[in-house]
């Protein structure tokens, strides 16, 4: 299986101290600030991504079903970079007239990393339930699309232990769902 690296964040300072004649406490030559966890146990991470994705993914099943119009409210939910790329697809939708239907869905999370700045899961998301609809109301033809597919997502923590999308990348490894 193939493991995708996620951002990994290490602080370190150095402190360079003289030659002192009197003795005194050891100072360290360095040291690496630790970061609590932005969560009680890995459970209530799980929780807070779950319940941010279920979120992400019924405002995303919205602004398609209202034909990629008014995607004001992804910025709420997802990181700036994020919703540039959220926009382009919403905007693919725009140009051809199309609208979405149905509600997408996940499951399968399992939580790969957390800490107070990060939380990363690997999902299932399930488009089974969605159809595309073109201006004529007939169904556009997504044969090539997977229903159901494999993705790292990485959330960041903000205040309050609020959760934003930060990247959603295809799994590449072996498919788990």
């Amino acid at each position: 299986m193939r493991f995708i690296p996620v951002l990994a964040i290490s602080i370190a300072s150095l402190t360079l101290v003289g030659c002192s004649t009197t003795a005194s406490e050891p100072i360290p030559t360095s040291s690496a600030v630790e970061q609590a966890p932005a969560f009680a146990s890995d459970e209530e991470a799980l929780s807070a991504a779950q319940a941010a994705y279920a979120e992400y993914l019924s405002v995303s099943d919205q602004i398609l079903a209202d034909g990629g119009n008014k995607p004001e409210p992804m910025k709420e939910l997802v990181s700036p970079s994020m919703f540039d790329q959220e926009s382009e697809g919403f905007s693919v939708f725009q140009a051809n007239g199309w609208r979405g239907t149905g509600s997408s869905s996940f499951d399968s999370m399992h939580l790969q990393e957390s800490n107070s700045i990060e939380i990363s899961v690997y999902l299932c998301v399930d488009h089974s339930q969605t159809k595309v609809l073109n201006a004529d109301e007939s169904e556009v033809d997504l044969s090539d699309r997977l229903e159901r597919l494999p993705l790292l997502v990485s959330f960041k923590v903000l205040d309050q232990k609020k959760l934003i999308i930060n990247s959603s990348e295809t799994w590449t490894g072996e498919n788990f769902c």
